[in-house]
């Protein structure tokens, strides 16, 4: 597999790629980037000390100069680099993969992501196809050896997160480290707050003891349930390994779908009185009860692609106030457009404390669409599937933003592919009960029917 992705450098750490081609990779960014000074974080996954070494090796000797900030979460990167004012940054991660994964987020000064569209593929031609290069130019960049500089951010990060803290209330808040990231900050974040808190797989370990680092997956979710249920808490709250995803569960233990909590997050933004002209976007797997509730609350809806990097490039291009994404990222102007776990839950409770209700009647007031959430599938003939669903759909109204949305007076689908993984996925939405399960039976057959060949 090619371990250059839509959106990152990720594969597994031995067998995709190995110190070598980290070494490489961070030579060639200076160069290919035109960043100098780059800030440095990673996470606690076992190889990230390993892939350090030679990611910081290669980019001294490719001119570039380091500020190391240890251990840290992905959007603590962000915001070092925007803190630092650094030409860009790299975060150490594999997000909410297994273990033996491995990665590299990028991006530019300001924390602008670096994905396919500016910057990573010539990051890939460079260590691909030396030649491209000439050596006397490469070597003349690189002709000033630099320097690696340890810089401690927490105390600036904690500070700035809590200036966005007003009144959480005294809820009983159970929050599920997943032994990632976010148990660095988790500890000292509410400390002069009235909540009510436990935390659950504190202590960062990437080899994930207790369960996986992805949320989206129900299995890792079964933990914070029980507790919540066992300790009647106000709010479950769920992270993923390097911290900028989270996922909420209600005091009946139910997970709240993504895109309902975007719907959520915007109302507390437009109640706390930000101007309604700045729009807020949704990715288009989302429920159409989404925009609706938000232009009930006086908001502009926008459907956004998938993906971090595209959401926060439309995001910059529109001046939006928040974007969500179905996988738990939400992404807020105020945080320089970058994603915030931890700013989702100081406003999700805000939201709960202002209004007065739980987490699970501000949802009930947002949906009345049955949603399928994300399918996935692992067949062969991907392109094969999409390109056959338009056809066989070809009646209805088509939107190719991002795979393949298509949409019907009472129901809709969208299907594509994973950037990070090797599925198809799959969303079905109806006003019915009886259509989405009609629906999907017909569109799971199709599928495998065309997969398995």
């Amino acid at each position: 597999m090619s371990i250059f992705q839509q959106n990152d450098i990720r594969g597994v750490f031995g067998k995709d790629f190995g110190e070598d081609e980290v070494y490489q990779i961070g030579r060639c960014i200076p160069f290919t980037l035109g960043s100098k000074n780059l800030v440095v974080g990673r996470d606690m996954r076992n190889s990230s000390e390993v892939i350090f070494t030679s990611l910081v090796r290669g980019i001294l000797d490719g001119g570039g100069e380091v500020k190391d900030i240890g251990l840290q979460e992905t959007p603590g990167l962000y915001f070092a680099v925007e803190r630092l004012g650094a030409d860009g940054g790299i975060m150490i991660t594999a997000s909410h993969n297994p273990p033996e994964y491995n990665g590299l987020k990028i991006v530019e000064a300001g924390a602008v992501p670096v994905d396919q569209e500016n910057g990573l593929l010539a990051i890939a031609e460079c260590l691909e196809s030396p030649p491209t290069i000439s050596v006397d130019s490469f070597n003349n960049f690189a002709s000033t050896r630099r320097e690696i500089k340890r810089v401690d951010v927490n105390e600036d990060y904690l500070r700035f997160l809590r200036s966005f803290i007003e009144d959480v209330g005294d809820y009983r808040v159970i929050i599920d480290c997943s032994n990632g990231m976010a148990g660095q900050v988790a500890g000292s974040l509410f400390y002069n707050t009235e909540l009510d808190l436990e935390l659950l797989n504190k202590v960062p370990d990437g080899s994930f003891p207790v369960h996986g680092p992805n949320p989206m997956i129900d299995a890792n979710l079964e933990l914070l349930k029980s507790r919540v249920l066992r300790s009647s808490a106000d709010l479950g709250v769920c992270f993923d390994g390097d911290g900028d995803r989270v996922i909420f569960v209600d005091a009946e233990g139910n997970t709240v779908s993504p895109d309902i909590i975007t719907a959520l997050l915007a109302k507390h933004l437009l109640d706390s009185g930000e101007d309604k002209e700045q729009p807020i976007l949704y990715d288009l797997r989302s429920s159409k009860s989404v925009s609706e509730y938000i232009h009930r609350n006086g908001g502009k809806a926008e459907m956004s692609p998938i993906g971090h990097s595209r959401v926060k490039r439309l995001m910059r291009a529109r001046s939006a106030l928040l974007g969500g994404e179905l996988t738990g990222h939400y992404y807020y102007k105020c945080n320089n457009y970058a994603d915030s776990g931890w700013l989702s839950v100081i406003y999700l409770l805000s939201l709960m404390r202002t209004a007065g209700k739980s987490l699970s009647e501000l949802a009930a007031g947002v949906g009345t669409y049955f949603f399928s959430g994300e399918l996935n599938y692992r067949v062969k003939n991907k392109q094969k599937i999409i390109s056959s669903l338009k056809d066989k759909y070809c009646d209805g109204r088509l939107n190719t933003m991002d795979g393949v949305r298509i949409e019907y007076s009472d129901w809709w689908f969208i299907v594509r592919l994973s950037t990070t993984e090797p599925y198809l996925r799959l969303v079905i939405e109806a006003k019915e009960q009886d259509l989405l399960k009609r629906y999907k039976q017909e569109l799971e057959s199709h599928i495998l029917s065309y997969g398995s060949g």
